[in-house]
């Protein structure tokens, strides 16, 4: 989907954080596509504390994102009361095998746009 991205919208602007994997776990398609683009700085804090950093100083339009679904779902909900639109959040729920070893990668979930989520769990919009 990156390199997608890359080739059909050059002039779209995308920042990464991948703090679920060490850079030398994610594959080596993206690991060099990451050094070609612009990536979220690493640090010490925590995802979220990151996640809430970048809303801030970057104020994305459209977020993708790719997590367990609980995960996911939080993320897009504080995308969403940061301001992105649930139509321009789009979620990958990934699903962990049973029992996980260290070095056992997620398997790919669908490919999901937070509106959606949201009318199929009949939640309300988050208030603020």
């Amino acid at each position: 989907m990156l390199d997608e991205i890359r080739c059909w919208l050059p002039w779209v602007q995308v920042r990464l954080l991948h703090d679920g994997l060490p850079l030398e776990r994610l594959p080596n398609e993206c690991r060099a596509w990451l050094h070609k683009q612009a990536k979220a700085p690493r640090d010490s804090s925590s995802g979220w504390r990151q996640l809430t950093h970048q809303l801030q100083e970057f104020q994305p339009d459209t977020v993708y994102g790719c997590a367990p679904a609980q995960v996911a779902r939080q993320a897009a909900r504080m995308c969403w009361q940061k301001g992105v639109s649930p139509q321009r959040i789009w979620l990958r729920s990934d699903h962990m095998p049973r029992p996980t070893w260290g070095d056992q990668l997620p398997l790919d979930g669908p490919v999901q746009r937070y509106d959606r989520v949201l009318a199929a769990l009949k939640w309300a919009p988050p208030a603020g």
